[in-house]
């Protein structure tokens, strides 16, 4: 048995276990080179190192360390002839196997096959069976094991079934020169290699001591190896614990723990626990810890430290697929795949990535962005191929903007499109680079997969295995003075700090617990030797109750918050109903009733106002389209962005046309048809001809290979066409013949036609006339549904307009002009036909083509005079200057401008110089 020794101390636990280390010790440096000593935690090794160097140096002697393991891994020796088959290397194994294996061989471990249709779901089943092996390794077992199939009866046939797959696992790695870690494992612990060179074994406080430590430490013990195991229990007595020191469930499961009501905070969400916590170890001097029981809390609490203008640190590590380097490597694997420009939009966001490419293409960063967005977004092509076909193809009259920066790219696309990720990471971060240590792990990472004989006869696992390899790797930084280090429940313990925090005491994580395992449930672990929730639930009490002893009650606090890191509902730790059963009551309705309202929580604050740049500010307005009333009738203050500016909402994700590039696709078809053909009468010819133009005008905007969904909406508007054909054949029957086709006004005229001090400038789609009805003014619609002119023109009374000539009658009731569009345009037919009377209507070609029609707005003098009236009011407005106030935003889509107003009110958000320029009074 080993020799067992109580640290019962209220020191830190660290500054303990170094004093054993060195009891009984001399020379000078002291020399711990043949003790090694088991720990639970990376940061129990950092902390011990830290103590022995205080320690010796204040002797003045200096020392060699010892050696730092954790328990499964003391295990695991060296084999030079066939090393360990890596993580990544074990679920390709099992992967490969799995594949391989006919489905009625399989059938009680995965009943469905389709758990495994291709490699991504087969690394992921290959992951949960090595995780299964590695739980089996710490009870010192493998799934051969026959003793297994005898625990579990009632699943004794899939035990049985993975004998041979776990046979033919162990012979792929071995015709690959690999060893399985747990199978080596096992034979160490058969046959110590240690013990020649190792002396002591100091297993310091591990309250979990995996079964197969215990008995590779027994082995270790028969060979003449001194094994010493410390048990941790701060002002507590020698009895709860096996001789290995783990804490007994009959002893601790039912165990109070002294926490006083007030050493528990409850809050609402992650946000106010993090903000509360920070209060709580921030508001003294001195040092503090924070220890997170629930790792998913890690978000919010690096938010509220970055917030205080600290900087978090993670001892574990951060994620690497998080890195920079490691988007760029997984999004070029993807990109490769399929050649999708969204996917290469995603890259280019990358810094780094965006330069590598601009230097290939010879653009700067922006224009890289603005080729890959008029690729995907104007030019709607979904892969590179597709580009390709597109810049290939003809070149219209007018060439697009971005089309010369898009060559460019696509240039250097298809140069580069061979490369693999090693060859991208290496161009992409040279050595010193900012980010170069993430890039040269993740190459590591990759270069691994490609040289492992695994993967040898498997090239299309590579990539998925990638993703699974990135996404369990991280990667560590130095920690920097004035750090807030954020560890986890099983650091508590071995933190020195005067001020504890523990929070995320939530049921599921402190104590942990097993539920549902598929091969492992928790009424057969103790049976097979592994640690169940019992266990669990004695180890996480023995540890709370210990760190309540070593600090007051006003330096040590556990916390929970009512809802996840994912806003589902979370229930407070068990193990803070261990008080007195006299106080359990009251507790259980504190703890159980609504949690308080944040304390200085972070309210938005207004002192910030949104402020109109300078360069931003224009004077002078010359002209107005119709199109821009309604513009202004909506909202004056967006009126300006959209129409003064011309700043516009931009999707990079768009893969269709939005519905004005649709309508402007259609109105070029009708031009070019007016243009060239007004006369044609027939509704075949007019269809046939229609379609031409369609595909002709098509296949210039959108090359000769457009995208599925760029395909449909070409058939869509064909649809349409059919529908003009036949409405327009009617017409024409009926005697309307077009005479003029995208008649432009321009404000630029030598005497421009003005309404109010405005010069006004139009396209009209469409001029045609009749022998007994005379003008009519045509615009096209390419609505989703028919929607007749007084609709749109017209909308309901407003309670305070803030444009009182928009308020007309119509029909007896009280309106608002919301369009003056038609009516304008019959202004417009006065000037160039003057003295003819002028019909104003709409050529509707809906998604239905039955209600295909011409609507026209029946425009009484009345309502005339007061559309003009209206229109010199807008007119006269933005002659001034004034573009306020806002209006509620209008329509299902998305408000580009809705940032600017986070704060609430208008005025609460915008600062009262802009205010005032947009109200036209700093002009």
């Amino acid at each position: 048995m080993p020799i067992t020794q109580y640290l019962k101390n209220l020191t830190p636990l660290a500054v303990q276990v170094a004093d054993v280390l060195l009891e009984g010790t001399s020379g000078v440096p002291v020399d711990l080179c043949g003790t090694q000593v088991w720990i639970p935690t990376a940061g129990a090794a950092r902390r011990i190192r830290l103590a022995l160097a205080e320690k010796s140096a204040s002797r003045g002697t200096g020392v060699l360390p010892p050696q730092f393991v954790q328990p499964m891994q003391a295990m695991l020796r060296d084999d030079p002839g066939r090393p360990a088959a890596s993580r990544f290397e074990r679920e390709a194994a099992w992967a490969r196997v799995l594949a391989g294996t006919p489905s009625e061989e399989i059938d009680a471990i995965f009943p469905s096959r389709d758990s495994l249709r291709d490699e991504r779901s087969l690394l992921a089943a290959g992951a949960m069976l090595g995780e299964v092996c590695d739980l089996l390794a710490e009870a010192g077992r493998d799934p051969s094991d026959p003793g297994i199939a005898r625990v579990c009866g009632e699943d004794a046939v899939r035990w049985e079934q993975w004998r041979p797959l776990y046979r033919d696992y162990q012979a792929l790695l071995k015709s690959s020169g690999l060893s399985d870690p747990n199978a080596m494992r096992l034979r160490e612990i058969a046959s110590p290699a240690a013990c020649d060179d190792l002396r002591c074994v100091v297993i310091a406080a591990v309250p979990d001591l995996p079964l197969a430590a215990e008995r590779y430490a027994v082995a270790l013990e028969a060979r003449g190896v001194e094994v010493k195991v410390l048990v941790w229990n701060p002002g507590g007595g020698e009895s709860g614990f096996d001789a290995w020191g783990r804490p007994l469930a009959r002893e601790w499961g039912r165990c109070q723990i002294p926490l006083l009501d007030d050493q528990i905070a409850m809050t609402r969400d992650p946000g106010d626990e993090a903000m509360a916590a920070m209060g709580f170890v921030c508001g003294e001097t001195g040092d503090y810890a924070i220890v997170l029981a629930d790792p998913d809390l890690n978000a919010a609490f690096a938010s509220e430290i970055l917030r205080r203008g600290r900087t978090p640190f993670f001892p574990d590590g951060d994620h690497l697929a998080a890195s920079e380097a490691a988007v760029v490597a997984l999004g070029w694997l993807e990109w490769l795949e399929t050649f999708d420009l969204r996917t290469l939009r995603r890259l280019i966001e990358s810094p780094g990535f965006a330069g590598w490419i601009g230097r290939e293409a010879g653009l700067v960063p922006d224009e890289v962005l603005s080729a890959c967005d008029f690729l995907a977004a104007e030019v709607l092509a979904e892969t590179l191929v597709q580009a390709r076909d597109y810049l290939d193809g003809p070149v219209g009259v007018k060439i697009p903007r971005g089309r010369g920066l898009a060559e460019k790219l696509v240039s250097a696309l298809l140069k580069v499109r061979k490369f693999g990720p090693e060859e991208v990471l290496r161009m992409v971060w040279k050595t010193g680079n900012r980010g170069a240590e993430e890039a040269r792990l993740v190459l590591e990472l990759w270069e691994g997969i490609l040289a492992s004989p695994v993967f040898r006869d498997w090239s299309e696992g590579r990539t998925p295995a990638f993703l699974r390899a990135l996404k369990s790797a991280a990667i560590f930084q130095a920690s920097q003075p004035g750090d807030v280090e954020l560890s986890g429940w099983l650091e508590a313990s071995w933190t020195g700090a005067a001020r504890l925090v523990v929070c995320g005491c939530v049921e599921g994580h402190l104590p942990s617990s097993v539920t549902d395992h598929p091969f492992l449930p928790d009424s057969k672990r103790a049976q097979l030797g592994l640690q169940d929730n019992a266990s669990r639930r004695a180890r996480d009490a023995y540890l709370l109750a210990g760190l309540t002893r070593v600090r007051g009650a006003e330096d040590f606090r556990c916390s929970f918050s009512k809802r996840g890191a994912d806003g589902s509902p979370a229930l407070p730790s068990s193990l803070l109903l261990r008080g007195p059963e006299a106080g359990l009551p009251g507790r259980v309705l504190e703890l159980f009733s609504e949690p308080p309202a944040a304390v200085g929580s972070a309210k938005r604050q207004n002192s910030w106002r949104w402020s109109l740049p300078a360069s931003l500010r224009v004077g002078v307005i010359g002209k107005i389209s119709p199109t821009d009333f309604k513009e202004y009738l909506a909202c004056p203050f967006r009126f300006y962005f959209s129409r003064v500016l011309h700043l516009e909402g931009f999707d990079p994700r768009a893969r269709e046309m939005d519905a004005l590039r649709f309508g402007t696709l259609v109105h070029k078809v009708l031009e070019n048809f007016a243009i060239e053909t007004p006369g044609e009468a027939d509704e075949e010819k007019i269809a046939r001809l229609v379609l031409g133009h369609l595909d002709a005008e098509a296949r210039t905007v959108f090359g000769p290979t457009p995208s599925p969904a760029v395909k449909v909406q070409i058939e869509a508007a064909r649809v349409r066409l059919l529908a003009f054909a036949r409405i327009q054949a009617r017409e024409f029957d009926a005697g309307w013949r077009i005479v003029d086709v995208e008649r432009k006004l321009s404000a630029d005229d030598p005497e421009p036609l003005k309404i109010g001090p405005l010069a006004l400038s139009a396209k009209i789609d469409r001029i045609e006339t009749h022998p007994e009805h005379g003008l009519r003014i045509v615009d096209y619609k390419t609505y989703a549904t028919t929607k007749a002119p007084a609709k749109t023109h017209f909308g309901p009374a407003r309670e305070d307009p803030f444009v009182p000539e928009a308020v007309v009658e119509v029909e007896g009731k009280l309106r608002t002009w919301q369009d003056l569009q038609l009516p304008l345009y019959r202004l417009i037919a006065d000037k160039f036909y003057p003295g003819q009377p002028a019909q104003t209507a709409y050529f509707i070609l809906p998604a239905d083509p039955a209600q295909s029609s011409v609507e026209s707005l029946e425009l009484t003098d009345e309502l005339f005079a007061s559309a003009v009236a209206c229109a010199e009011a807008v007119s006269a407005r933005v002659a001034r200057g004034e573009f306020w106030p806002p209006q509620p935003a209008r329509g299902p889509w998305e408000d580009p401008f809705a940032p600017l107003f986070l704060n609430g009110r208008p005025a609460e958000c915008i600062d009262a110089e802009t205010i005032a320029f947009l109200k036209g009074a700093d002009r």
